[in-house]
Formats: structure tokens, sequence, C-alpha cells
């Protein structure tokens, strides 16, 4: 596993309102695996972030998390934040991206 050891604590109470809940929640972990093209580094990082739920009745029919992938590759392996093009063509600024774009918004409709 990239991240064996990843510890997930809320940092505020849950905030209700309108059917929308959210928090904001403290990751550590050690970086043991890959993770957005960077090998393992071995390194302890911090990250923060908030989840948001969309509950409708009793059933959750949405779920976003937000935080900052940058901020993790800054504290594990700071010298591959440059624009440096990796084997597929594709450089770590524009890989941030993508995962902000596509794994970083919500699950579920």
């Amino acid at each position: 596993a990239a991240l064996p050891d990843l510890i997930t604590t809320p940092t505020s109470e849950p905030l209700s309102i309108g059917g929308r809940v959210s928090w904001r929640w403290l990751m550590t972990a050690t970086h043991q695996g890959g993770y957005v093209g960077i090998r393992a580094t071995g390194k302890r990082f911090e990250l923060r972030g908030f989840s948001v739920l969309l509950v409708r009745g009793d059933r959750i029919v949405r779920a976003a998390d937000c935080f900052d992938v940058a901020a993790v590759v800054e504290q594990v392996a700071p010298e591959s934040l440059g624009c440096s093009e990796d084997a597929g063509g594709i450089g770590l600024s524009r890989r941030l991206s993508v995962l902000a774009d596509e794994d970083n918004i919500g699950y579920g409709e």
C-alpha cells in the first residue's frame, strides 16, 4: 500500500446546512508507495482538507473531498514540482491538475 499508516482525524465539528454536512480534517501518513508518479520516499507528510456530504433522507447521495495534492508533493518530493516531462510526455504539473479535476471532486450522484 502506498500509505499503509494513513490516519485521518477530524479537526472541526461537522456543520450541517440544508442537506449538506461538512467538516475539516488532517491526514498524516508515510509515503511508502507510488503516488502521482512519484516513487516511495519513506517521508511522513500532513495534508489538510475538508469533506462535504449531500444527504437526502437517510442516504448519502454525493460525497466530495477537497485537498491540495501539490502540498503532499512539496513534503515528500519537492524537486518533482517542476514542469519536467515524464515518460508519457505529461509533466507533474499537468498530472496534478488532472487529479484535481477528476479524482478529488466527488463520488456518486
